[in-house]
């Protein structure tokens, strides 16, 4: 499809102000961690995955888990995110970055690659499919963000906002530059803007954990989580 370099950087660390210590909490058999890098794993269109987490000594853990399951790492700064994402794509001299965060854990590697198609086929700067924004319908928690590493340099150099340097992306919706980005449309089955499986408090990992009692494993695919959630909820 392309002869650029795309690299998937997983976004995590140990110290939410909300979850502390999140990353490692059990979900059936396997962390969160882990279900992010396997199912991250399922997409054919990334060239490699990387663990970008702080420098910080409590995510020493996250980086045993990534050398667990044999993929790279790397560690920036805690807070300016931005800068961290931007010295990564430096060191792996990536083309094109797919921004994972991982309270994700039920990410679709066939919605990574929809997101990534997408991209390419229409020459963006920047797009995404891992939330609502710009209506584009999709439940909050499949999908991924993706950016052009020259976006991505010149948004550390022309970023200046603690918060828009933490969020990474966050100056492209403050609408502080004339780029090409868009949100990819969710397809019929993935069209519930309504619905979030992300990780941010203790009460939905409760929710996520009640969806793997009821059928979900670390394979199923996004329509087959949005169905076994309608069920029971």
């Amino acid at each position: 499809m392309s002869s650029k370099k795309v690299s998937a950087f997983i976004q995590a660390r140990m110290g939410s102000s909300r979850f502390p210590g999140k990353m490692i909490e059990k979900l059936d058999n396997n962390n969160i961690l882990e279900w992010v890098v396997k199912r991250t794993s399922k997409s054919k269109l990334i060239n490699e995955i990387v663990l970008l987490t702080s420098d910080m000594p409590n995510n020493d853990v996250l980086i045993s888990v990534a050398k667990k399951l044999e993929i790279k790492t790397f560690r920036g700064s805690e807070n300016n995110v931005l800068n961290r994402f931007a010295n990564a794509a430096k060191l792996f001299k990536s083309d094109i970055l797919v921004r994972i965060c991982a309270d994700n854990p039920f990410i679709d590697g066939k919605e990574i690659d929809r997101l990534i198609k997408y991209f390419f086929k229409n020459k963006y700067d920047y797009c995404f499919n891992n939330q609502n924004k710009l209506g584009n319908n999709y439940a909050d928690g499949f999908g991924a963000e993706i950016i052009t590493n020259k976006l991505l340099q010149f948004l550390e150099n022309n970023v200046f906002s603690e918060e828009e340097r933490e969020h990474v992306t966050l100056a492209l919706f403050n609408k502080k530059f004339e780029n090409k980005i868009s949100g990819l449309k969710a397809p019929k089955d993935l069209s519930f803007p309504e619905m979030r499986f992300d990780v941010d408090t203790k009460e939905d990992l409760i929710k996520l954990k009640r969806l793997v009692n009821n059928g979900v494993n670390i394979d199923s695919s996004a329509s087959e989580i949005i169905k076994i959630n309608k069920l029971i909820n």
